[in-house]
């Protein structure tokens, strides 16, 4: 799903996903109201945003993306790279900021890598070395335990928020739990 403002960055965006094969656009528009409608029909995997739509900043539509589908990767695409901007936008859920006049193609890279990540869990649930790679270059805390409350995945960004590297004991069970021991 594209949100952006602009209508010639949109169809140049459109077009470099849809020529590299690597997704499909299932929507796009430039208004807060018409891309929230959009997501609700649609349900798409990944969304990019523009900092500033027609009717206003993309910071509801972040967060509302996250707090409804998690799983949604939220990318921004903005002219606005100011780090107060980005700061904010991540710390609503958005999984990546990026400037327009530099970064423009890491859009089309980071959906190459959703894409691969999605064929990795489809081939070998039990083998996902594109999935570990994608989950530890996010900016949220992520962890996977097992029934017993052991960690078996955890990305550096949940190594981050808990200070250390779960090591054995105590420290290799679930975050979770750790709160409440």
């Amino acid at each position: 799903l594209l949100a952006e403002d602009s209508l010639p960055i949109r169809e140049r965006l459109r077009s470099m996903i849809e020529e590299s094969g690597i997704a499909t656009v299932v929507g796009e528009d430039g208004s807060i109201a018409r891309v929230r409608q959009l997501f609700k029909q649609l349900e798409p995997d990944a969304v990019v945003l523009d900092l500033q739509l027609a009717d206003g900043t993309s910071y509801a539509l972040i967060e509302e993306i996250k707090r409804t589908r998690p799983d949604c990767l939220v990318m921004v695409l903005t002219n606005f790279a100011v780090r107060a901007y980005r700061d904010r936008c991540l710390a609503l859920g958005a999984d990546h900021f990026f400037e327009k006049s530099v970064e423009f193609d890491r859009v089309v890279e980071v959906l190459a890598a959703l894409r691969d990540a999605w064929a990795s869990i489809k081939r070998a649930p039990t083998q996902r070395p594109e999935v570990d790679h994608l989950l530890d270059a996010s900016a949220v805390a992520m962890y996977a335990c097992d029934l017993d409350g052991f960690i078996t995945f955890r990305n550096a960004a949940a190594v981050a928020l808990w200070g250390d590297e779960p090591q054995g004991g105590p420290a290799q069970w679930c975050g979770t739990q750790r709160l409440y021991t």
